[in-house]
């Protein structure tokens, strides 16, 4: 639960917002008053290592600021950082040439490849589905079968 909410006050944060109220976490448990610390950090097996690493800014790497040629060097995670990168600024088409080159290159799993498709699928943005699988097909044949498949249960 206490992720859920911290998860929830980070992405606020993240969208430039500032958080109506603070954590709040609501006791109804058996014992009256609650007899607990309530500082979060005692939650930690090492309260000071927590508070060292929570208390400051996280690390934040903008991908979208990454040039493209850079991204292609960073080895299996480069088709990932490529989408991520692109996927609500370009035609999905545009790319698919470096991405089906991406993916028979590094080999990924048919569970990664349903992964990336549902993900390009659910958010991102072309003009032409149906060419940018055929383009994945034909320049990625290992996988060929796995995207035509893929697709058909994207579609339902």
């Amino acid at each position: 639960m206490l992720e859920k909410y911290a998860g929830k006050l980070a992405r606020t944060v993240l969208r430039g917002r500032r958080p109506r109220n603070g954590l709040l976490l609501p006791d109804h448990g058996t014992t009256s008053p609650y007899p607990y610390t309530t500082q979060w950090f005692d939650c930690f097996a090492d309260p000071e290592l927590a508070e060292s690493v929570y208390r400051q800014a996280f690390p934040l790497v903008d991908i979208t600021t990454i040039p493209d040629e850079k991204i292609l060097t960073h080895r299996r995670v480069a088709l990932l950082q490529l989408v991520q990168k692109h996927i609500r600024t370009r035609d999905m088409l545009e790319l698919a040439v470096e991405l089906a080159n991406l993916i028979e290159k590094w080999q990924y799993s048919k569970e990664q490849c349903k992964s990336l498709l549902y993900y390009i699928a659910k958010a991102g943005n072309t003009i032409d589905g149906e060419g940018f699988i055929r383009t994945l097909a034909e320049k990625a044949p290992t996988y060929r079968e796995g995207f035509y498949d893929d697709c058909r249960a994207i579609r339902g």
